[in-house]
């Protein structure tokens, strides 16, 4: 008759255990393997967040300084640049000022040459200094004019560099499997 059994049995058999699931893991960077865990053998049983291998991280940890140092220099340039663009502007003004003065004195000049108190020399010389003066403000200008267009190229610089640096940052998380 069968009767029911509570504590259990004892079966032996011969044969191959076949696990449940096996899962292949790969990684997704290169490298030398530092460390391979006792839990990367077939047959264990692993759960999420185990760390099973580690790819050698020092290339990673180098190329992430690298970026990161890119990246404070070209915060750097876009700092220098905001001086230079300060600096120019002042020197702008100054300009300004100085060509003033020499239209003045070229008008003073214009107005003694009328009356025959001033020779057409000084009044050319007069003329040259507000030339000078002018070509002096209008090359300040343009140079100021420039500055907007190398703050877009450095910033985008930058922005590339922090992208560079994301990706390395992930890849030096990709080292460990």
């Amino acid at each position: 008759p069968v009767q029911a059994c509570r504590d259990g049995f004892l079966l032996h058999a011969d044969g191959q255990v076949i696990p449940y699931r096996e899962i292949t893991k790969s990684a997704q960077v290169g490298g030398r393997i530092a460390m391979k865990s006792e839990l990367a053998r077939a047959g264990n049983y692993v759960t999420k967040g185990q760390l099973l291998f580690e790819i050698d991280p020092s290339d990673y940890e180098l190329d992430v300084r690298r970026l990161q140092e890119s990246v404070k220099q070209a915060g750097s340039s876009v700092e220098e640049l905001d001086i230079e663009e300060a600096n120019t502007k002042e020197l702008v003004d100054l300009a300004e000022q100085q060509l003033e003065l020499q239209r003045a004195e070229l008008a003073r000049f214009q107005g003694l040459r009328q009356k025959n108190a001033a020779s057409t020399s000084q009044y050319e010389r007069a003329r040259q200094s507000e030339l000078q003066s002018l070509n002096s403000l209008q090359s300040l200008k343009n140079q100021l004019s420039l500055i907007g267009t190398r703050r877009t190229r450095l910033l985008q610089q930058k922005e590339s560099a922090i992208t560079s640096l994301d990706l390395a940052m992930l890849n030096l998380e990709r080292t460990k499997i």
